[in-house]
């Protein structure tokens, strides 16, 4: 389902020059602007290697929040 317009947040990216040029020249050859190039990309990679790493993240942190619960159970 495609977003509109007023359902969208601003995102301000840096990139290196020749990564923006590549970038660009995609965009360009591709017939799509480079919005549309850049939220493809990002919701491919949320979708495949993000869940992994989201979820990666979400037990290492309850992890280091939950330490010294999970050092006392460990001794039981």
């Amino acid at each position: 389902m495609a977003l509109q317009t007023s359902e969208r947040q601003a995102l301000t990216l840096r990139l290196p020059p020749e990564l923006h040029e590549q970038l660009r020249l995609y965009a360009f050859l591709t017939s799509q602007s480079i919005n549309e190039t850049v939220t493809g990309v990002v919701a491919e990679w949320l979708k495949e290697q993000g869940r992994t790493a989201m979820l990666d993240a979400a037990a290492e942190h309850g992890q280091q929040t939950h330490r010294i619960a999970l050092d006392k159970l460990r001794d039981l």
